[in-house]
């Protein structure tokens, strides 16, 4: 299926998810880097999904070098250095009682995710929007899952390492190939068109496959409590805040059941969001002094309990959805 048949895909008139004319308007601001430009969004009342009203002609404007890193990542050559992957390695790895205890003490909430979708070192897995592919599909070379790609638009320059991760500059839809597992890892809420990732998608997955989208979401707490200085909110870079009826509406739409949605939120939604309330930006520096830190170290430890308590009982501020193909 392609979008909803709005007058124009980059204008105010309808909901391009469902394409329902009914909506709430919102104003919001750029907040991270406090650039401060307005953009409008609209709620659509029926699917739920909040949307920017009109893509900005230059996103660049938006995405200062620091903002994050799309060069390739450093790679972990050493003994030592490779320790860091050990996290990641229980959370993949539950073979034996050992391995399981191991998880539980020291494992990855983030790879607890790929865990759950139950790849196995053949599965043939592409990570979309990944940047430099560090996070997830490094790792996961480094462990033995040889038939694993990434692909982003916005690197500078096909990127490849040592043990043989390769990283294209492209979006989705010029990718081939069948895959078992496709990852969009706070990528999805970045593109302007999720009917047509989402159809590419289906086209590339093997039968049941698997696409695992974590994203935030409206459906939570925290757009309830803060609306417009939600930080996740992110406006203009987050063309999409999804919710569970948008996202479950996606998948019908092209072929794919919502088989799972796993909440894994976490205190940045009161930390963060609290500093936008006190008319902050997330590069606004920190007052130092060891009083301070205390304070701050016993607030994260407050808004994370918080958080958990959200995340278990399905209204956290970001979730993993787990669609498969049918």
């Amino acid at each position: 299926m392609e979008s909803p048949s709005c007058k124009s895909l980059n204008s105010l008139t309808c909901c391009k998810i469902c394409g329902s004319s009914d909506y709430s308007i919102h104003t919001a601001k750029e907040r991270h880097f406090k650039i401060g430009d307005i953009f409008i969004y609209l709620e659509c009342l029926d699917c739920k999904c909040l949307q920017i009203a009109s893509f900005p002609e230059d996103m660049r404007r938006y995405y200062p070098d620091s903002y994050y890193s799309l060069r390739k990542g450093k790679e972990y050559k050493s003994i030592l250095s490779k320790f860091r992957l050990v996290p990641y390695y229980f959370s993949l790895f539950r073979r034996n009682l050992i391995e399981q205890g191991l998880h539980k003490l020291f494992g990855s909430t983030r790879f607890d995710l790929l865990y759950e979708t139950g790849i196995s070192k053949s599965s043939r897995i592409l990570d979309v929007g990944c940047g430099n592919g560090y996070k997830y599909l490094y790792a996961l070379k480094e462990f033995g899952f040889a038939n694993t790609m990434g692909c982003d638009p916005f690197i500078n320059e096909p990127i490849t390492y040592a043990n043989g991760l390769r990283i294209e500059k492209s979006d989705i839809l010029h990718i081939g190939g069948t895959w078992d597992l496709i990852m969009y890892h706070h990528s999805f809420e970045h593109v302007p068109n999720p009917h047509e990732n989402l159809s590419r998608v289906s086209q590339l997955l093997s039968p049941n496959g698997i696409c695992l989208i974590r994203i935030p979401t409206v459906s939570s707490f925290a757009w309830d409590k803060y609306k417009t200085c939600w930080y996740q909110l992110d406006a203009p870079r987050h063309f999409y805040l999804h919710s569970i009826e948008s996202m479950r509406y996606l998948a019908e739409q092209h072929g794919m059941l919502l088989k799972e949605i796993m909440f894994d939120s976490n205190h940045k939604q009161f930390t963060n969001s609290d500093k936008y309330v006190q008319g902050e930006s997330m590069i606004d520096d920190q007052q130092r002094g060891l009083l301070r830190f205390i304070k701050r170290k016993v607030k994260r430890f407050a808004n994370q309990r918080k958080a958990t308590g959200l995340n278990k009982a399905g209204r956290g501020d970001q979730a993993a959805f787990i669609l498969q193909k049918i």
